[in-house]
């Protein structure tokens, strides 16, 4: 189980742009085939046969948490972890940095593959939790979700902050602070999987809510279990998902900035381990095939 009174590895998740769909969304229903609601029907009685009606918006948020829910359900059975999810976000609780910094990196490649916008804080403090709770009487519901803790403002801090753009991983210097002192280190330790993989960001914010980046390009297999390398098109994968997200997102260039950003992260993720960048010239052309 997660101890609350020991130091936690902990993740924020935000859907970016929510807020701005919910309040620009026209909310007008439209089908739904059974195959890209997972099992929603049979959850709630309504047979698998039968196609059901959404809102762009709910439907949205709905992917969103059905997706982080199935990469949860298998993280769990490798070990203890918490996860509070809530409207356009969510918090993850693991003792392990090392098993949470994978998990970070799974839920930003699955989430961009399905077009959703996400970023996410890293970061290693304390969790406390409170109380959890549902009440129902009548018309009326309570529902209760309550926690704190050094490493939830942490993690929600390196998140929030305002100068770096982008779909990224944002690691608070809690986080950092845990690894080894220099990467020689990680061949020895728990953190051997994710050695390399966390990368320093040219501008510091001040004060510093992050310094680091986790890279979330998913990487060939190690050596401990050879396998097929597809590395290079799940990349394009991401790269195309990004680019039909930008194609359709909004032209003000405070919306935009984040899809550029975001392009320029996968490039560099691609040349830190010897591959060659997509070229950004190419993006009108990928807009069209989408």
């Amino acid at each position: 189980m997660v101890s609350a009174a020991s130091q936690q590895a902990v993740l924020y998740v935000d859907l970016l742009g929510f807020g701005a769909m919910t309040l620009n969304s026209e909310d007008l229903p439209f089908r739904v085939p059974p195959y890209e609601v997972g099992n929603w029907q049979e959850d709630y009685g309504a047979g698998s046969q039968f196609w059901s009606e959404k809102s762009p918006v709910s439907y949205h948020l709905f992917v969103f948490h059905r997706k982080i829910e199935g990469l949860l359900h298998r993280a769990a059975r490798q070990g203890d972890l918490r996860a509070m999810l809530f409207s356009d976000g969510a918090f993850v609780v693991m003792p392990s940095l090392e098993r949470l910094a994978v998990l970070s990196g799974d839920i930003m490649r699955v989430c961009l593959l399905n077009r959703l916008p996400v970023r996410m804080g890293l970061a290693v403090g304390t969790f406390q939790p409170v109380k959890f709770g549902a009440e129902t009487i009548g018309d009326t519901g309570i529902y209760t979700s309550l926690f704190y803790g050094t490493g939830v403002v942490r993690a929600h801090y390196a998140e929030s902050d305002k100068k770096t753009k982008g779909m990224r991983i944002l690691v608070h210097p809690s986080a950092i602070a845990t690894l080894p002192g220099d990467f020689d280190g990680f061949k020895s330790s728990p953190f051997e999987r994710i050695k390399y993989r966390f990368a320093p960001l040219s501008a510091r914010s001040e004060p510093a809510s992050h310094e680091f980046e986790y890279l979330y390009r998913h990487n060939p297999p190690s050596w401990k279990h050879p396998g097929i390398d597809n590395s290079h098109l799940e990349d394009q994968k991401l790269w195309d998902a990004v680019v039909r997200m930008k194609t359709r997102a909004p032209s003000d260039s405070k919306v935009q900035v984040h899809y550029d950003e975001t392009l320029l992260a996968i490039n560099r993720m691609r040349l830190a381990v010897g591959r060659p960048a997509f070229a950004l010239e190419d993006i009108s052309a990928q807009d069209s095939r989408g």
